[in-house]
């Protein structure tokens, strides 16, 4: 019985802390943004730290100043050690308080923790004290059938979340492990003689960060609902080994997703397709029409207002190719010495 009402308190004040903390993102990012680390409406920090409270006030009678330190420090306990086991699991911040004066390392800063303060102090001597008067123990169902139903709902939240997020990061982790070997070709290059191989280390340099691109590009042609429910909610990646795609792709998710274009149909925005190893790649620019790219012969490529970028080509270093058909027509570039050359 105590244990089904702990929990049902538990998933109440969860469901209420994802209710605040969506309505917060809609005023701040004047759009809808399901907050949290779990699929389904919860933020189950908000809920450990009331019932935490509940066991520590249990008669709801303790002083005010005592009740509003007691919650600032449980608030930035739960704030500090989720923060941290979230960062040694997936190597990523889902809040940042790095912008905040007074912060520890981005974890907790005092404003907020003031702020949960106030709030613990209203729901220990207000809203706790009016479950607590609710005839609840009279009617033992009302606690328990909920408690069952509500804890295989928040199991199953928590295995998919779980999944999908592991799932998304090891494909993020291939995108790295790509851009790896280009740079560590590079630098064996670079560290084996010449001044000529020290210029083809930094050219691999520069085709493993367009690779790195191109690869960020069709990760998000294909990314699901799930995969932009994490992206949403993740401020930073930290410490990870896939830490400089991951990044890339949240920076390119921010710039496509993060401006009310949230949807099946929603077009890569001011994204430039990239070809560095002459196969064929496509996106989708910012008026929504397809662009595709092939390699340095010209075949089968059309282009409608995104900028293509050959490296693979023998005589093509340049950018900015425009309209390159079927039959050749309209195809302008730079060569390897600099010159202008055109192709009819």
């Amino acid at each position: 019985m105590l244990v089904a009402q702990y929990f049902n308190a538990f998933i109440l004040f969860s469901f209420a802390g994802w209710i605040c903390e969506c309505v917060f993102c809609r005023i701040r990012y004047k759009h809808w943004v399901n907050r949290g680390f779990l699929f389904g409406p919860v933020c189950p920090i908000y809920g450990f730290a009331v019932v935490i409270a509940m066991i520590r006030f249990n008669r709801y009678s303790s002083p005010v100043w005592l009740v509003f330190i007691i919650c600032a420090l449980i608030s930035a306990f739960l704030e500090a050690i989720t923060s941290l086991v979230l960062e040694r699991l997936f190597h990523a911040f889902w809040w940042d308080y790095s912008g905040l004066p007074l912060n520890f390392q981005g974890r907790v800063c005092l404003p907020v923790t003031l702020g949960y303060g106030v709030a613990g102090v209203v729901i220990v001597r207000l809203i706790l004290p009016f479950l607590a008067s609710l005839p609840l123990e009279a009617h033992p169902n009302l606690n328990e059938f909920p408690a069952l139903f509500f804890m295989l709902l928040f199991g199953i939240d928590v295995t998919l979340t779980v999944s999908s997020l592991t799932d998304m990061l090891e494909r993020i982790e291939k995108i790295q492990v790509l851009f790896d070997k280009r740079m560590q070709a590079g630098y064996e290059f670079a560290v084996s003689g010449p001044v000529a191989m020290v210029n083809t280390a930094k050219n691999s340099a520069i085709v493993a960060k367009r690779e790195l691109s191109v690869n960020a590009v069709e990760f998000m042609r294909s990314v699901s609902s799930k995969d932009r429910h994490h992206l949403m909610n993740i401020r930073a990646f930290k410490g990870a080994s896939n830490r400089t795609a991951a990044e890339k792709i949240l920076e390119l998710f921010r710039r496509i997703y993060m401006t009310d274009t949230i949807g099946k149909n929603a077009s890569v925005t001011n994204a430039s397709v990239t070809n560095t190893s002459g196969g064929n790649i496509s996106g989708t620019n910012a008026s929504g029409e397809k662009t595709s790219g092939t390699n340095a012969s010209g075949t089968n490529t059309s282009v409608a207002n995104a900028s293509v970028t050959n490296t693979s080509g023998e005589n093509i270093s340049g950018t900015n190719a425009s309209g390159i058909n079927a039959t050749g027509s309209k195809t302008s570039g730079i060569n390897a010495s600099g010159t202008d050359k055109q192709e009819p």
